[in-house]
């Protein structure tokens, strides 16, 4: 495969929809200490704490026991979803525009970031852009 298809899949393994499967798969959401209000409200099975808990878990595998053990789970647990994946296309968004404007403009977009939002702990949230076609704005 190209690299850039290889990139493609990496991205599709590391969803946060793949992880919490993954998460469910293994029993994590049995296993979790969660408060009572995510008790009430299903907490055990939303996928941003499931993917949450599985990448600190992968975390603590790595600090515990070390490389090879950490990858012998990867290994098992996320690569095994590789399959799953290839059965449908994989584009990211931004490959889907560029695709879109090249066929239509024959040209190659430009992205400018406008702006962005941060959450209380400073981490960008949000990104708005816009995307150039010889130097302006298109309309559909």
């Amino acid at each position: 495969m190209a690299e850039s298809e290889l990139t493609l899949y990496k991205i599709a393994l590391v969803r946060e929809e793949i992880l919490a499967e993954v998460a469910k798969d293994i029993g994590l959401d049995k296993k979790l200490f969660i408060s009572k209000g995510e008790e009430r409200t299903e907490g055990r099975k939303k996928d941003s704490i499931l993917s949450d808990a599985l990448e600190a878990l992968i975390g603590f595998l790595y600090i515990d026991l070390g490389t090879n053990e950490t990858e012998k789970f990867i290994t098992r647990h996320i690569y095994s979803k590789f399959a799953e994946i290839q059965k449908n296309p994989i584009k990211s968004y931004k490959t889907l525009i560029q695709e879109l404007i090249q066929k239509e403009y024959k040209t190659i977009p430009e992205y400018v970031d406008s702006e962005d939002q941060v959450d209380d702990k400073k981490n960008v949230t949000q990104y708005k852009s816009e995307i150039l076609v010889d130097g302006k704005t298109q309309s559909s």
